[in-house]
């Protein structure tokens, strides 16, 4: 079996979940490297066959990893995962440190990370509102995670909500709607289930 290495240069902390993901797969090895000494060994290739002949490029994002050839055509994609339970990222300390710096938000790394909704949705506020809304957003996905969330933002986008108090109205009448449907199909389910309904 061939064994794969994957240089990583270290930068940020995301690389950290990307590696035990790539070494948990089998047969690949990773290796952080120095970005000094990446540029040095490309300045003094002397092309030995040691060297791995075939480069791949990683398009990282917040949701999925896609590995890519060099013509940046998509060779295979897999859904980003992190942690021990295998969740998607902890939005939560991103989503608050750039509520209080939020016009570095496309300048952050961070906004690149962004689902696309996300991404149209703050762009589309008003920069002085921005601010409020990621905290307004770190709120929501600390209260029902990070998907909820982002539900309530395509919501905001559908009905124009673009400002920090449509938004937790939005999500607000979104999730009570959400809660009387669940607590009616169960009340329907335990119904059902006692044999109240007769076919």
């Amino acid at each position: 079996m061939q064994k794969l290495l994957v240089e990583m240069e270290p930068t940020g902390h995301c690389w950290k979940a990307f590696a035990n993901w790539l070494e948990k797969q089998g047969g690949i090895k990773v290796a952080l490297v120095n970005p000094y000494a990446t540029k040095q060994a490309k300045e003094l290739d002397d092309n030995s066959q040691t060297k791995f002949d075939r480069t791949v490029r990683l398009r990282l994002t917040s949701s999925q990893v896609t590995v890519m050839d060099n013509g940046l055509h998509e060779i295979v994609y897999h859904r980003c995962l992190y942690g021990e339970k295998r969740e998607g990222m902890d939005w939560i300390p991103y989503l608050r440190y750039i509520a209080r710096k939020p016009c570095s938000l496309r300048n952050s790394g961070i906004y690149g990370m962004m689902p696309k909704s996300m991404q149209t949705y703050l762009d589309g506020c008003e920069s002085s509102e921005r601010g409020r809304i990621l905290k307004v957003l770190a709120e929501l996905t600390e209260r029902s995670g990070f998907d909820s969330a982002l539900n309530t933002i395509n919501e905001a986008i559908r009905y124009k909500a673009m400002d920090p108090a449509s938004l937790q109205n939005l999500y607000t009448a979104v999730h009570i709607w959400m809660f009387h449907r669940a607590s009616h199909e169960c009340a329907e389910r335990n119904f059902c289930d006692e044999g109240h309904l007769f076919s």
